[in-house]
């Protein structure tokens, strides 16, 4: 059924061509054997000839015989054969192949005229009218063959052929074929036949045509494009026809549409563009109404639905200080999961948006990006429009060729950035009716590295940070309430930020080398380096008001002060200074590695590394300004890769001072030592695993092979050998929080755990035949979730594909056999079913 209705669509619009191309292909497709006009014009060109055999020459005919690997050109015509008959008197040519002992013919004529090239059994060609007669010609015509048994060349070389075949296999003996009772080839513009029929294996179908048109173009042109059909819940419908425009050699627009028997309908323009070495893009915009259940049922439901996709990508080539690029994802919240072909695009929830532009000259550098975000669970949007940044990158005014001045390392900068924000129900996308918040920041950084000694540098620092926004929130009491205003109005807040820093990093190196006769020889020596890193930092207290600087006060309805931030509810935070301190930070870096010996190594004495752990890292602070609880929270961290193929990565955090209850029984934490208290350095707060695997499987990683197996090769095909691949990504996280509620001492211990599992894979079972797959497993259902099979098949001109997803939400599966050449792109068989039918 699905197949009958491409061949009715087909047939309409090639007699609708014929009908209006009529006058301009006449009747001129009827063959005559007559002989050849003679012309008595002389050639304007010499006719150069050869042979590799022999030549011979008859005076009284005026006629050459070419024997044996035989060549005549003239102008841009070439034609070759096992022999020519040359006739001198009429400049008529004719060629033809030579039978060997087995009755194999060699040597057929091949006819050569610039680009165009074929082959026949026998030719026979005018050089002055440039007409010719050919049996049994093989052709290539843009993308497809064409066969035919006789074949007649005019002056404006157009060729008019008799029984013939059209194809896009390139054997010479075709797997199918379009036989055609007689036919007008023009070229780079079409071919057309009288009536036809479609042959495959060489067995006659019943699909035929009483007349036909094919493209034959090797450049882009407009057209008709026939949709398909479906049956789904949406009722019986026609999808992806339409139009075709070729607009230029940059760009086409190509228009469908879908439309179902119950109502629902989309509109789908699809606009692609590209300029070499510059840039390429698509625009794609699907707009719809979708009709669910029937009229007066309780689920009955009727939808508008759009979705916008545009992608823009420019060659890094192409203006090099300045990029435009554009990823445009939005439209209604429902659009992907009633139209999406792909699982991954229907179950997602958040969808984001940005065109950005930047350019970059040094020292200065902009960028500009529109954002947008989208969640069809809460059914919001976010838009950024726009956000600008301007940058002066570091500078160093007294810097000079020469001799280096400690004063010429002072280096100075600047950070601006502009945001325009807001927020709405996806309802209102697009409405006139929008708000943003607008904030504004820059900021001027000062440093002067100087360095001390070997390892030590000191480096004062000012900066100045100013931020203004379009809103700003007071707090009052109001009515025994507490009442928290938004003030429409742009107010500005800046700070000076001045600081100095002292820091010491010296990397302390350690190898143990092992002896020969250690109990493992392969295990050469153990490097281990650590870096110790200890740093002051210094900010000065500027007293109470600076303290305070973009802050207010309120008293609460319990008449206690509150301080808060003008600019807390704003893009923009304000900035604020604090208190004056002095942190002492210090950290320990550690790498370990492992020399062995390289067993790939055939003079025996290389050696590989194999990293232990490639970074573990323990780091604290101490503030000398604090009149208590000096210390901060201790944190380790570490992370290696082992195998090249296994990631791990760990942190935690440890608290060094013990917990109290206040009179509210709530925990707080005191100025004393777990060590002194608890006899324990610190209590632990929590700790983060992350185990990862990601493992892939070739037949390189077995390229051992027995003689048994070798004589087991079947033909060409190397069973043993055939590739195939086999991947795995595992990831386990757990976390440990530990809460000391309830006991102060030991706490109780939470943990929460996630584990993840994907595996895919492919195999080529024979030259011809290739399955993939790939898939997912829960471990809290402790079941695989989603699974994907495709199955290909190779049959030369055509290819056969399978496709199946037998679990989770969409189910699916599809069968197709067709026709590889686009040229035939109709020419097929598809059975599918996929979610939308149980929809």
């Amino acid at each position: 059924m699905k197949f009958t209705y491409k061949i009715f669509f087909f047939l309409f619009f090639t007699f609708f061509f014929n009908f209006f191309a009529k006058s301009q292909i006449a009747d001129t497709l009827k063959i005559e054997k007559d002989t050849i006009k003679k012309n008595e014009n002389k050639l304007d060109s010499p006719v150069n000839y050869s042979a590799n055999d022999s030549l011979i020459f008859s005076m009284d005919r005026k006629k050459a015989y070419l024997f044996g690997g035989a060549v005549v050109t003239y102008q841009n015509i070439e034609l070759k054969a096992d022999y020519i008959e040359l006739d001198m008197e009429k400049d008529i040519v004719f060629a033809i192949g030579v039978k060997d002992s087995t009755g194999k013919w060699n040597g057929k004529p091949i006819f050569k005229e610039g680009e165009e090239e074929f082959e026949s059994s026998e030719m026979t060609y005018n050089f002055k009218t440039k007409q010719g007669f050919i049996k049994k010609v093989f052709s290539k015509q843009s993308d497809g063959y064409m066969h035919s048994e006789k074949t007649k060349i005019h002056k404006n070389k157009q060729v008019h052929i008799k029984n013939g075949k059209y194809t896009t296999c390139e054997h010479e003996h075709p797997h199918f074929y379009i036989k055609m009772t007689k036919a007008k080839i023009i070229p780079n513009d079409k071919i057309v036949s009288g009536f036809s029929y479609l042959v495959i294996a060489d067995v006659p179908t019943p699909i035929c045509l009483p007349f036909g048109f094919f493209p034959n173009s090797s450049k882009r042109s407009s057209g008709i494009i026939i949709p398909s059909y479906f049956d789904n819940n949406f009722g019986f419908g026609l999808k992806d026809g339409g139009f075709y425009w070729a607009i230029n050699d940059y760009m086409d627009l190509k228009l469908v549409g879908e439309i179902a028997t119950r109502g629902s309908w989309k509109a789908n323009p699809i606009f692609n563009y590209k300029k070499r070495y510059s840039y390429n893009g698509d625009f794609n915009l699907s707009y719809g109404n979708t009709k669910i259940g029937e009229a007066g049922e309780t689920n009955y439901e009727i939808q508008k639905e759009f979705w916008l996709r545009w992608k823009h990508i420019q060659d890094p080539k192409f203006r090099p200080n300045s990029k435009f690029s554009a990823n445009v994802n939005l439209g209604s919240s429902d659009f992907q999961k009633r139209n999406s072909n792909t699982s991954n695009d229907r179950s997602r929830n958040e969808w984001n948006s940005n065109i950005s532009y930047s350019w970059n000259k040094s020292p200065f550098n902009f960028s500009l990006n529109l954002k947008h975000s989208q969640n069809s669970v809460t059914e919001k949007v976010n838009m950024t429009l726009p956000e600008m940044t301007f940058n002066l990158n570091s500078q160093r005014p007294f810097q000079k060729a020469g001799k280096k001045r400690w004063y010429e390392a002072l280096s100075i900068s600047y950070k601006s950035r502009y945001l325009a924000k807001t927020e709405m129900p996806d309802s209102l996308f697009l409405s006139s009716d929008l708000k943003f918040d607008n904030g504004f920041l820059h900021e001027v950084p000062i440093s002067l590295p100087i360095s001390i000694g070997k390892g030590l540098k000191l480096t004062p620092s000012v900066s100045y940070k100013a931020v203004a926004n379009s809103r700003f929130s007071r707090k009052h009491i109001e009515n025994n309430s507490f009442k928290e205003e938004r003030i429409s109005k742009i107010k500005y807040a800046d700070i000076i930020y001045p600081a100095v820093s002292l820091s010491y990093t010296v990397p302390i190196y350690g190898m143990y080398n092992f002896k020969p006769k250690f109990i493992n020889e392969r295990i050469k020596a153990i490097r281990h380096v650590m870096t110790p890193n200890l740093s002051f930092n210094y900010k000065p207290d500027l007293g109470e008001d600076y303290k305070n600087r973009n802050t207010e006060f309120v008293n609460d309805l319990r008449g206690e002060e509150i301080k808060y931030n003008i600019f807390e509810d704003e893009i923009m935070k304000a900035p604020t200074y604090g208190e004056g301190s002095g942190n002492i930070t210090f950290s320990i870096k550690n790498n370990l590695e492992m020399k062995v010996k390289d067993e790939n190594d055939t003079t025996g004495t290389g050696t590989k590394k194999i990293v232990l752990i490639d970074n573990f890292r323990i780091s604290s602070a101490y503030d000398v300004f604090k009149d208590s609880l000096n210390f901060s929270k201790i944190s380790l961290a570490g992370n290696t890769k082992l195998f090249k193929k296994i990631d791990i990565s760990y942190s935690s955090s440890f608290d060094p001072y013990i917990l109290e209850k206040d009179s509210l029984g709530r925990n707080y934490r005191t100025n004393k030592f777990e060590l002194s208290e608890n006899n324990r350095i610190a209590r632990i707060e929590n700790t983060n695993w992350t185990f990862k695997i990601n493992y892939n499987l070739t037949p390189d990683m077995f390229n051992e092979k027995n003689t048994e197996e070798k004589e087991r090769l079947i033909g060409e095909y190397d069973y043993f050998k055939m590739p195939w691949s086999l991947n795995f990504s595992y990831i386990f996280r757990n976390n440990k929080t530990y809460d000391y509620t309830n006991n102060l001492i030991y706490g109780e211990k939470e943990s929460n755990s996630t584990q993840s599992l994907n595996f895919s894979g492919d195999l080529n079972l024979t030259e011809k035949w290739s399955l993939n797959f790939n898939g997912d497993y829960d471990f809290e259902l402790n079941e695989i979730t989603t699974i994907k099979l495709n199955i290909k098949r190779d049959l030369h001109c055509w290819e056969m594909s399978f496709f199946w997803s037998p679990l989770g939400a969409w189910k699916r599966y599809e069968f197709k056999i067709n026709v590889k050449s686009g040229v035939l792109q109709d020419l097929k068989k598809e059975m599918r079913r996929n979610w939308k039918d149980d929809f």
